[in-house]
């Protein structure tokens, strides 16, 4: 039966012989946990006539909401645009719930190590991850290979300012360039940029599946066919609609920090592991030189990252996430150096 309908059951728990506010939080949880039938909303409008009619504070709620979201976020749709944060699978796979203890603790992606032989999703992290379409979660391809329903409310990604997401991938092997098309590498950082352009935009919208390097088969991001305006203007509104975390390559540490205050846990030392650093960076936190663009811009993908900001500082205030108050966990970086 719906959780809603459990409330003159729960009564009983809430009353002022039972004083702990985590202990009404929990009984409320436990309520909807025995109805996996119930819809979200159903449950999460429920619950809130619940708290309402038993007078209980505000704070309660947002605990309780906070909660309910958090475990209807799995299994998780990693959409990795390339370029944006290899890192954030280590992030993802030691989410308290996501992978099973048989994970090492300390484990955390390699440069050229491939986490799906070693460690393999299905397996180590059942249920937790969308596979559905892919070749693994941590691949390439885009939202479009897997049922609309397994994407909308459990897709997560990291987004990078769209010149020196482009200028990291051509120093990175040519990554994404449609070798298979050309059947040459490109004349330099222009050609390159203007073929693989509008690569965000096109994985929120098309469903090309892909993986590695992305040289030998078509791909969303490497696609010969460019973004168009109507697909941007779809990529917002999957973006803001469908996802449940959006973060800011730039912005690494307070991402971290806002996806744990989404998805749970604590911050870990392994969250700010460098899985994939840039070529010819000096560290993580340089800035490629986009000299070789002359002054060509991504536009399509400029607005979409526009956009991505945007979402960005709304969910910092909406889950409460603030510098001064994520320095507990940005300590865990200090104890890699």
């Amino acid at each position: 039966k719906p959780c809603w309908l459990r409330k003159q059951d729960l009564t009983e728990f809430t009353s002022d012989h039972v004083p702990s506010m985590a202990r009404r939080v929990a009984i409320f949880v436990a309520a909807f946990l025995a109805a996996p039938g119930a819809s979200d909303d159903a449950c999460l409008s429920g619950l809130n006539d619940c708290l309402v009619d038993l007078h209980q504070e505000p704070a309660v709620l947002l605990q309780l909401k906070t909660s309910v979201e958090r475990g209807n976020a799995r299994p998780i749709w990693w959409l990795h645009i390339p370029k944006c944060g290899s890192s954030l699978g280590n992030v993802l796979i030691h989410v308290p719930g996501m992978c099973l203890s048989s994970l090492p603790a300390d484990y955390s992606f390699e440069r050229d190590v491939d986490w799906a032989s070693q460690y393999p999703p299905s397996v180590y992290c059942p249920g937790s991850f969308v596979e559905e379409g892919r070749y693994n979660p941590g691949d390439h391809s885009s939202l479009g290979v897997s049922p609309q329903a397994l994407v909308k409310g459990h897709a997560v990604a990291m987004f990078r300012q769209p010149e020196q997401r482009i200028m990291s991938a051509y120093y990175y092997n040519f990554h994404s360039w449609p070798y298979w098309y050309y059947q040459r590498w490109p004349a330099g950082p222009l050609e390159f940029a203007r073929v693989v352009s509008g690569c965000a935009v096109r994985m929120l919208v098309r469903d090309v599946a892909s993986q590695g390097l992305e040289h030998d088969a078509p791909s969303a991001c490497g696609s010969v066919t460019p973004a168009n305006p109507a697909e941007l203007t779809s990529a917002k509104q999957i973006l803001r609609d469908g996802f449940r975390f959006v973060g800011i390559t730039e912005e690494w540490d307070l991402s971290v920090c806002l996806l744990h205050a989404v998805l749970g846990g604590d911050c870990r030392s392994t969250d700010f592991v460098d899985s994939n650093p840039g070529s010819t960076l000096i560290d993580s936190s340089s800035l490629y030189n986009t000299s070789g663009l002359l002054g060509y811009k991504d536009s399509i993908d400029g607005e979409l990252y526009e956009e991505a900001q945007v979402i960005f500082q709304e969910q910092l205030q909406r889950f409460g996430v603030t510098w001064e108050g994520c320095q507990p966990c940005f300590e865990h970086r200090i104890s890699l150096s």
